[in-house]
């Protein structure tokens, strides 16, 4: 049917009060043209129904591919007077533009960007190195992706354009699609850099799970040591704080302080823009690492459609109680939406 009439036409079929779409994008894809057409495709149907939406809303898309709204917004609420000392910690950032706030960083530095696709989209690089600072905008020097238009134009002036050389570069860049380094030279990307925190290389990350308000499981995520880019996965146990203290009572205290965190964390989250964390309402996978004297700080506010439960190494013989749980929640979301 969409083949044949069209998506709107398609809506446009459709006898239901309201219409939602539910396009969960993953975060490599979002700056595709792609999805882009697609938005374009959402807002011609709204005019053959009067009650059509698309879920998550392209705000919240946008944010989550982004990725600095969500890391500018976190450091907004620590750095809020109302927030608690113990909250309040944040590790070293600078977002990649504009004059750089770790200009003078000489140790060791994590790269990100947006649109990232896990950890390949990660470089743990030192300082002290000026070869670590080449792929940011925010330091002063040319970015990468201005040489890469600059060189563009210098073809395009040379009249050397031609069918050729396309189909030349068409083929450098499934090749560098292959090896997974294109979205480095993706002009639309932008890096940015955080203090590098061993605590979440040496000892791990705690992945909280969180439904309407509610904590439902905690995992704890560790780098494997057998296998580059994987991850070793069990439920979080309170030994896990002897990292911070050999006492057993302040291990129990860590663990309702994580609660209390992720739980404050996750509510202002959505004061924070009810556009960019709409399916918070639904739910949330919180990202949360430990600094080495036990404050805990989010690392990643990951939005509940996009992220990984984890369900073959929480789940047992149930790998659906997770998915089960997060789907009962938006479909009361969906209807209290509806009313």
């Amino acid at each position: 049917m969409v083949a044949i009439r069209g998506f709107a036409g398609h809506i446009a079929d459709i006898s239901a009060d309201k219409v939602v779409i539910y396009a969960p994008w993953e975060s490599g894809l979002v700056s595709d043209d792609i999805t882009q057409r697609f938005y374009l495709q959402m807002q011609e149907a709204t005019a053959f129904h009067t009650n059509v939406r698309v879920y998550p809303n392209r705000e919240e898309k946008d944010a989550a591919g982004l990725k600095l709204t969500d890391i500018a917004t976190l450091q907004r609420i620590a750095e809020d007077p109302a927030t608690p000392p113990a909250f309040s910690y944040r590790p070293q950032t600078c977002l990649g533009q504009g004059e750089c706030t770790m200009a003078g960083w000489s140790t060791n530095m994590v790269l990100k960007r947006n649109f990232s696709c896990g950890s390949r989209d990660v470089r743990f690089v030192n300082g002290s190195n000026e070869s670590s600072w080449s792929l940011l905008a925010c330091t002063g020097r040319r970015h990468k992706s201005d040489m890469m238009r600059k060189g563009n134009r210098k073809r395009r002036n040379g009249k050397k354009d031609n069918k050729k050389e396309g189909r030349k570069r068409r083929c450098n860049k499934e090749k560098d699609r292959e090896e997974g380094d294109e979205k480095e030279n993706d002009e639309k990307c932008t890096w940015f850099h955080q203090e590098f925190i061993w605590n979440l290389k040496n000892w791990g990350e705690i992945r909280v799970f969180i439904i309407g308000g509610r904590i439902i499981l905690r995992a704890f995520t560790q780098p494997s040591r057998d296998k580059e880019d994987s991850l070793y996965v069990r439920p979080l146990k309170e030994s896990d704080f002897s990292r911070y203290s050999n006492d057993e009572e302040k291990w129990k205290d860590k663990w309702t302080e994580l609660d209390e965190y992720c739980l404050y964390t996750y509510h202002a989250l959505m004061k924070s823009s009810k556009q960019s964390f709409e399916s918070a309402q639904v739910g949330l996978r919180l990202d949360v690492g430990m600094f080495e004297d036990g404050r805990f700080f989010g690392h990643e506010p990951t939005r509940w459609y996009a992220a990984d439960l984890f369900s073959n190494q929480l789940c047992g013989r149930d790998l659906t109680v997770i998915a089960q749980q997060y789907g009962m929640a938006f479909a009361k979301w969906l209807h209290r939406d509806s009313n």
